[in-house]
């Protein structure tokens, strides 16, 4: 009897299981809520794997999988932040110490209790500090431990060590600054071998400190030639120390030893950088001296310092000696005085404004920008107006020119101003400042005899117009003329875009509308569009009865891409009776992107969408139709996709949301189900949804019973593995995303542009959920990553070592889910041709394009790309391969090697990613794209468009660079609950390619 109860429990938690997995399929084209969320992996599960784990680490050698490496260290990584997890987790780590494991497992190890060791660590890893092969992974971990032991540990080590290891040591002690290290470190000053010796001159300059400073002293005047150069870096070091502690006398008294004419220039140069880091009395007169003198490398030296010393008498020192200079060293000099913004520099720059070398001219006349004031406004304007570098430059400082007075003084001179080309230069400096005083001078302007005059006016009326002057700014547009039209409708819309009031501006707009023309009207129209507001939409209905042609076609156009469902009754009127076509079209299509819009219950969506498929007469609408049904759990929506299915032109798609629909009403409804799949069987030639509707129906028609009968709960589970590799958009951890917007995606694609998703995204899911949530979210393409667990199912992971069985099984949920494997990685690429091959070799078979690596490349890697036709993409992570490293690798390379440029670590790093793109042009192979929170350590996701990493400038440098290929949506946030955030990516980056692709409203 309890036998046959635990049977029984387990068929219903099967069937519960495979219910809930039935009702997560996510709805696909209209954002319909989900009926339940499936969860990651169990705990159970988890465990289970990491217990393997660490019960193979120990045997672990170099070439083996990594896969029990990558399970353990996704574990250390998981407890950094939970003290009780970090230690017991610690505890494994040492036990595998403790054990006869593998030098390679025990570096591993070593590695991991560098991110999570405490003082329990320290006695084990203090053991190893002895072992030739483990002796720098033990310092390794003990190095960033804060606990004194730690640092007790190493130097107890001193006294027994000798060598490398030594050496190993006492570079540990150095990057600790261990202060209680600094007697043993000066006895080592002494070693007889050299390079201990060296290795402790260093040390003792990262610590720093009175003692460390004379003892180096000492060591320096009796230092044999091979170890001064370090003893003297170490003393200029340890005086960076004392400044930073603000012991700046003791630091100037070391760098003017170190100043002395008798020292090399190298040091002379370190040590005058130091004497103005100080501060002494006498740097600035230092510097002018050197700026004056006769040395070339001091002269350059001392250019660089003058940013570094305060005080305005310093400033007019400095630019008295630009006359002094050579052109190349005046730029740096200019640059340096327009950084110390000290209007004092003044006089001396406009004097270097008219010299002779062009260079020199930019220079002083950008610097003019933070120092010129009121008095460099008729300079700069009149060679504003002339040609070439320096025009450009005097545009670029009236636009930026600081200074009280500076507004009033450009005002003043555009009402006297008699040359026309003085006037637009005025205009374009008073728009681009933003001078909000200005408008009653521009609008006056916007009526110039003078046509370039009236179109600067009007362009900068849309950076500095207000509610106030917005009729005035409309009237302007429609007296335009044809040519001007296009600045004076980007104008209006500027402004607009400021007001907050957008029905205020929506009423002004419609106000012009009622009274212009008809070619201008139509303009009106189109932008009502984009202001948006109940006064835009009420004459845009109206206007679709206009009858002028063109203004009629231009209000349909417009109420089509409406941003809310508000004109949806309008836009099936018109699809009905429109007398043009294209008018039809145009409404219907709107209509049923508006059907989806506000989360509407699935019986009055499926309603929506019968009306719409009784007028859809194009194969391009009905699948529009058939695809706004295909998320839809409701029998009328599988019954509505089954009419399509003799369609040969779209019986396809048909097939395709049927199998998604059955997925979710199969339960309620088996024997509709039935036949159904029956008819896909019969009717579709696309082989893939063959199989699947064939292998589902042999799941269902047995156990579907008589006609109309709920199908019973043993047959959910079989009928889940059936159906739900064909259910592309299954839910697997989110409640809602909406539909990928198609245009957007054909905008991506004309763009060359395939966006996807890397699956580390999903690490806390299986392979296989990924896939689904990639499918879910309109994605195409994916990006795996090595160590990801295949499926609830499958105990094996992704990795270019995985058996064959877990390949085929992999490569068929990708074709199921309709999702290609287009680039693998992060992954290291071993160190020698039979390595690198087997990964090749694995991405050939997935059919992958591109390996995402931050193994360097080398010649043979080079030959390999080209030989198995797959690229060889660089990551960079905070620490790694910057721009400037990723060009220097790959220089004298073919291209198929460059970057894959994560965004998001770039701005980890503190670097600007719009400036690192522009670096990398013509090396970028693929992208992890993202943007953050914040700039520097701690940044984490957002959705794309709400962070500060200026994700349209970005793209439209990617844009100007003619970047063509994969962008991976890599987002590290909300783990566990991220889809919601992933679609908004999306539909950011799609709303931003059709502006690109020059399809945007």
């Amino acid at each position: 009897m309890r036998a046959g109860r635990e049977s029984t429990l387990r068929k219903a938690r099967g069937a519960a299981v495979a219910a809930a997995l039935i009702a997560a399929v996510l709805c696909g084209a209209c954002g319909v809520a989900l009926a339940d969320d499936a969860k990651p992996p169990a705990a159970d599960d988890e465990k289970a794997n990491l217990d393997e784990a660490f019960k193979k680490l120990p045997g672990y050698e170099f070439g083996q999988s990594r896969l029990p490496l990558t399970t353990v260290a996704d574990a250390v990584r998981e407890a950094s932040g939970d003290p009780k997890a970090r230690a017991a987790t610690e505890r494994r780590l040492l036990a595998v110490l403790e054990t006869g494991a593998t030098a390679d497992a025990k570096r591993f190890v070593c590695r991991q209790l560098r991110l999570i060791g405490t003082a329990a660590s320290v006695p084990a890893l203090a053991k190893l500090l002895d072992d030739k092969a483990l002796s720098h992974m033990a310092r390794f971990a003990l190095e960033p431990m804060s606990d004194p032991a730690a640092g007790a540990a190493l130097r107890e080590a001193m006294g027994r060590l000798d060598g490398e290891r030594l050496i190993g040591v006492v570079n540990s002690l150095g990057r600790r600054r261990d202060e209680k290290a600094v007697g043993a470190l000066v006895k080592l000053l002494g070693a007889k071998d050299v390079p201990v010796a060296a290795a402790a001159a260093a040390a003792l300059g990262k610590v720093g400190g009175a003692d460390a400073a004379e003892a180096l002293a000492d060591a320096r005047a009796k230092a044999p030639p091979k170890l001064k150069p370090v003893v003297t870096d170490a003393w200029l070091l340890c005086a960076d120390r004392m400044v930073e502690a603000g012991r700046r006398q003791e630091a100037a008294a070391v760098y003017e030893k170190l100043y002395a004419p008798d020292e090399p220039a190298p040091v002379r140069i370190a040590a005058l950088r130091g004497l103005v880091a100080a501060g002494g009395a006498d740097a600035a007169p230092r510097l002018v001296e050197l700026l004056k003198g006769d040395d070339a490398r001091l002269r350059a030296t001392a250019v660089r310092c003058v940013r570094e010393v305060e005080g305005p008498a310093a400033t007019k020192a400095f630019a008295s000696a630009l006359p002094s200079l050579s052109p190349s060293e005046q730029v740096l000099l200019l640059e340096a005085l327009a950084a110390r913004a000290d209007p004092v520099a003044a006089p001396a720059v406009l004097k270097a404004a008219g010299h002779e070398n062009e260079e020199v001219r930019v220079a002083a006349v950008k610097a003019l920008a933070p120092l010129g004031g009121k008095a460099a406004v008729g300079p700069l304007l009149a060679l504003a107006t002339g040609d070439g570098k320096v025009a450009d430059a005097a545009r670029g400082s009236l636009a930026r020119l600081r200074g009280k007075g500076v507004d009033e003084s450009l005002l003043k001179r555009l009402s006297t101003a008699d040359d026309a080309a003085a006037r637009v230069e005025l205009i374009r400096a008073l728009g681009l400042r933003r001078t909000d005083a200005a408008a009653g001078a521009l609008l006056k302007a916007a009526g110039d005899e003078n046509a370039s005059v009236r179109g600067a006016a009007i362009e900068a009326l849309g950076r500095v117009a207000g509610r106030k002057e917005l009729d005035k700014l409309v009237a302007l547009l429609v007296a335009a003329p044809e040519d001007q039209r296009a600045t004076a409708e980007k104008a209006v819309l500027a402004a607009c875009s400021r007001i907050s009031d957008k029905d205020a501006c929506a009423s002004v707009v419609v106000s012009a509308a009622a009274k212009a023309p008809g070619p201008v009207r139509a303009t009106l129209l189109r932008m009502l569009g984009r202001i948006g507001g109940k006064p835009a939409l009420k004459a845009l209905l109206a206007a679709t009865r206009d009858d002028d042609p063109a203004v009629a076609d231009a209000a349909v156009r417009t109420l089509a891409t409406w941003g809310d469902p508000a004109p949806a009754d309008e836009l099936l009127k018109i699809a009905r009776g429109a007398a043009r076509p294209a008018h039809r079209i145009l409404a219907l299509r709107g209509y049923v992107r508006m059907a989806g819009m506000g989360r509407p219950s699935p019986t009055k969506l499926v309603a929506a969408l019968k009306r719409a498929a009784q007028l859809a007469q194009r194969p391009e609408e009905k699948k529009l139709i058939i695809g706004a049904l295909a998320g839809v759990g409701h029998l009328d929506a599988l019954k509505l996709a089954a009419n399509y299915l003799d369609e040969n032109a779209v019986s396809r798609e048909a097939a395709s949301a049927a199998m998604r629909i059955i997925g979710r009403v199969a339960k309620k409804h088996p024997s509709a189900s039935v036949e159904v799949l029956e008819k896909i069987v019969k009717t579709t030639t696309d082989k893939r949804l063959k199989k699947q509707a064939s292998e589902a129906l042999k799941k269902l028609k047995p156990k579907a019973g008589k006609r109309g009968r709920a199908l019973p709960p043993t047959a959910l589970p079989a009928l889940a593995a059936a159906c739900l590799p064909a259910v592309a958009a299954a839910a697997k951890g989110t409640a809602t995303v909406p539909a990928r917007d198609p245009a957007g995606a054909a905008a991506a694609e004309k763009l060359g542009w395939r966006l996807g998703v890397q699956a580390y995204t999903f690490r806390k899911f299986t392979f296989f959920q990924a896939v689904d949530k990639a499918a879910a979210l309109g994605l195409k393409v994916i990006e795996i990553y090595p160590g990801q667990r295949i499926s609830a199912e499958r105990k094996g992971r992704t990795h270019h070592g995985m058996s064959a069985d877990d390949l085929a099984a992999v490569k068929a949920r990708l074709d199921d889910a309709g999702v290609k494997a287009v680039c693998y990685g992060v992954v290291g690429l071993g160190r020698d041709e039979k390595a690198h091959r087997r990964v090749f070799d694995f991405c050939r078979k997935m059919g992958i394009e591109t390996i995402t690596t931050e193994t360097r490349p080398t010649e043979l890697l080079d030959k390999l790309a080209g030989e198995y036709g797959i690229s060889l993409a660089l990551h960079n992570h905070p620490n790694s391969w910057p721009p400037a490293k990723v060009l220097a690798a790959c220089k004298g390379r073919s291209r198929r090697i460059g970057a894959c440029a994560d965004t998001g670590h770039w701005m980890r790093a503190g670097i600007n990613p719009v400036e690192a793109l522009k670096q990398l042009r013509g090396r970028i192979v693929s992208l992890h794209f993202k943007d953050l929170n914040k700039m520097g350590r701690g940044a984490h996701d957002v959705p794309w468009g709400t962070g500060v990493g200026d994700v349209k400038a970005m793209l439209a440098e990617l844009h100007r660079q003619g970047f063509k290929g994969v962008f991976s949506i890599e987002y590290e946030h909300n783990w566990s609950d991220s889809m919601g955030d992933i679609a908004r990516c999306i539909a950011c980056f799609d709303r931003i390619a059709l502006e690109l692709a020059g399809q945007g409203g």
